[in-house]
């Protein structure tokens, strides 16, 4: 007689082969996972070290657009007073930690964080010295981290 084994073939995993690739896929996780984390706080700090160095220079521009359209009646060293193209009357100066724009409808906040702000004329040699250009130099703080940061511009007017 002809006897017949039977082979039995495996249609699964056994119990210790999954908790076997569950450790190893944790293994690798755990790394990847740091890499992300750490990959993401320095993304955020990035990112927060550009913020305030780029709102002082979107407010330099502003201040530089400004100035160059509107008419200028008087420059301190800490303050403009201007006549807006919309004809209002205007001034900038810092109040506090800000700076603001104070015309005949309110105050408008331009800047924060704002440690310094000084504005100086650009005459002409020839008498009688006429303005030509004002310097703006702005020193603002990050409040998150407690780094100054500073910025001059030069603003050229019309003849």
């Amino acid at each position: 007689m002809i006897q017949y084994q039977r082979i039995y073939r495996r249609r699964g995993l056994s119990l210790i082969e999954v908790i076997a690739c569950t450790a190893i896929v944790a293994v690798m996780i755990v790394p990847i996972a740091s890499v992300i984390r750490s990959s993401s706080r320095t993304i955020q700090r990035v990112e927060t070290d550009a913020t305030a160095p780029q709102h002082l220079r979107s407010t330099s521009t502003w201040l530089r657009d400004t100035l160059r359209t509107s008419q200028i009646y008087a420059v301190a060293t800490n303050s403009v007073k201007l006549q807006l193209p919309s004809g209002d009357d205007a001034a900038i100066y810092r109040k506090g930690k800000v700076l603001v724009l104070e015309n005949g409808s309110g105050v408008t906040v331009l800047c924060s964080d704002v440690i310094d702000v000084a504005f100086r004329e650009l005459l002409t040699a020839t008498k009688p010295a006429r303005r030509i250009g004002i310097i703006v130099s702005l020193t603002a703080i990050d409040s998150a981290r407690g780094v100054k940061t500073s910025l001059q511009t030069t603003v050229a007017l019309a003849p």
